[in-house]
């Protein structure tokens, strides 16, 4: 299948609380990877920079990615993490620009 539109979530976890933040993204990740239109979802967490988590989805569509954007699943990973301070940074992109021709994976 052919990944035409990613969506990243940057998850910057505070000292102190990895360990418990660690299982909750980890089990929301694989929940994640059953969501219609993912052709897969990733987790990675960046070595050299410590407590930095990285979340990403491919989508077949950018339709099926943003419906999925909108959805409930992604809305409580953010909610649960939000509980504990975590800092947050999200970005999409698509392979087919459409508008203004500014839209594209980067």
């Amino acid at each position: 299948m052919t990944t035409t539109a990613v969506n990243t979530l940057e998850i910057l976890v505070p000292p102190g609380a990895e360990s418990l933040l660690e299982a909750c993204i980890a089990e929301f990740a694989e929940r994640l990877l059953s969501a219609s239109g993912c052709v897969p979802y990733d987790l990675t967490l960046r070595i050299e920079r410590p407590g930095l988590w990285i979340l990403r989805g491919y989508w077949a569509s950018q339709v099926e990615m943003e419906a999925h954007l909108a959805g409930r699943e992604l809305a409580d990973l953010v909610q649960q993490l939000a509980r504990h301070s975590v800092h947050l940074q999200f970005s999409t992109g698509c392979s087919q620009a459409r508008g203004n021709g500014t839209d594209g994976i980067r």
